[in-house]
């Protein structure tokens, strides 16, 4: 067990998708989305997790294994490696926890449920940074991951302290959910190049998020091919509910506040300039959200102000 969820259990779960109104939608998917999904799970890239975020998964998992064990296996990928060190960099800029240079360090800074999250994270990056449609920019793609993923950290914990919110979560694991919000784009444009750039065009055309135009010819968000790949893996359920619900966060159950802070902060980034789009979309924040967080403009400003200097320091620690 791992955050109150087993992993790959998600019969306790409420990520169905659902429609404008809040009404659920059938679980049976449209022939496109069948026809789509049958041609991505027999994709290469798609059907194996690097072995070493894999192994430091289980070791955490099963919650016997010491620091010396995990550094071991996070310094024999270079990746994780880097991955891990600029995340104590960007943790510690926003006074989270102290500043590591040791991978040794950072595991203690991070904490292992920080660190296991980390390990999917980093293994975004390595699926998309060879995606060859002609719409996808993998740098963009990253700094705007990134950057959602410190939004959400500190709207999540600033949440907990101003109402209090219930959770089984801490900030950085949802930090992880929210770097994995838009994998399901991510591995379409590795996967599925023709149809990445097909929903690119057509959201650009009508000043739409790539999911809403994605949504409309599928009737299934994005994030619902990357939820079947976590899920096939058995990693925690939690990734899979934040791929499947962050785009109508209070049309859920469980985690509505972790929802809410990746959907918030994906449309802080869309607005700010720290996006892989280049068009911004019309769709405005829903009253209920804007009430949810009650962020004065002066306030955002002060938030948007604080990522820009943890995104230097992550940048700064590449």
């Amino acid at each position: 067990m791992i955050y109150g969820f087993a992993p790959g259990d998600l019969s306790n779960l409420d990520f169905q998708a659902k429609n404008q109104q809040g009404e659920s939608l059938p679980m049976s998917y449209s022939p496109l989305f069948e026809d789509l999904r049958g041609r991505l799970s027999s994709d290469n890239i798609l059907r194996d997790m690097p072995s070493s975020a894999l192994r430091l998964c289980e070791a955490i998992d099963k919650g016997d294994a010491s620091a010396q064990q995990l550094e071991r296996i996070i310094i024999s990928d270079p990746a994780l490696t880097a991955g891990v060190l600029r995340a104590a960099s960007a943790a510690a800029f926003a006074g989270y926890s102290r500043g590591a240079t040791t991978i040794r360090q950072a595991i203690m800074v991070l904490g292992e449920r920080a660190v296991r999250s980390l390990a999917v994270a980093v293994w975004v990056s390595s699926i998309v940074k060879n995606a060859t449609a002609a719409q996808f920019s993998a740098a963009l793609f990253a700094n705007h991951s990134m950057f959602v993923g410190l939004t959400a950290r500190y709207l999540f914990s600033r949440q907990l302290k101003v109402r209090g919110d219930e959770t089984q979560l801490i900030p950085d694991e949802v930090f992880a959910c929210a770097v994995l919000h838009d994998l399901g784009l991510g591995l379409l444009a590795a996967a599925d190049p023709v149809t990445f750039d097909a929903t690119m065009t057509t959201a650009r055309a009508q000043m739409r998020s790539p999911d809403e135009a994605f949504f409309e010819k599928f009737e299934q968000y994005p994030g619902a091919l990357a939820a079947e790949v976590l899920g096939s893996w058995q990693l925690p359920a939690i990734f899979v509910q934040a791929l499947q619900g962050w785009p109508s966060p209070l049309d859920h159950k469980q985690e509505v506040t972790a929802l809410a802070c990746i959907h918030y902060a994906n449309w802080i980034a869309e607005r700010n300039k720290q996006t892989f789009l280049s068009w911004v979309p019309e769709s405005p924040l829903s009253p209920e959200l804007s009430a949810f967080f009650d962020l004065a403009e002066d306030d955002l400003a002060t938030v948007i102000e604080l990522i820009d200097g943890q995104m230097r320091a992550y940048q700064s620690a590449a």
